[in-house]
């Protein structure tokens, strides 16, 4: 029989005040967000919540940005640091599917 192969999503949220949103959106599927305040008030809920078990189909990491970077450049600048993490352990290469704040398709966008 052959492995059906899996596909495992990856949020980029840049919005500093994504908050309380957090916790719903790391249920379905892993979140890189930007360490501010708010954000991060979230992250401690959504970490609380797992256990300390770490997993890359849903949880939450915390990554810094400058508030003077656009959010194309920072999703960009995040690429990398992403894929390095995920890497073999992902099950399948990281799609490069990037959505901005209301959904829109922002792949190819800025770069």
């Amino acid at each position: 029989m052959a492995r059906k192969e899996t596909t495992h999503g990856v949020a980029i949220v840049v919005d500093p005040t994504f908050g309380d949103k957090l916790v719903g959106l790391a249920a379905r599927l892993h979140v890189w967000i930007t360490d501010t305040a708010e954000n991060k008030a979230a992250a401690h809920v959504v970490w609380r919540e797992s256990g300390g078990v770490h997993s890359l189909e849903r949880g939450v990491t915390t990554f810094s940005a400058s508030p003077t970077d656009r959010p194309d450049e920072i999703v960009a600048s995040m690429l990398e640091t992403i894929d390095l993490h995920r890497g073999e352990l992902s099950r399948s290469p990281l799609s490069r599917r990037e959505r901005g704040p209301g959904g829109e398709d922002l792949t190819g966008v800025g770069g």
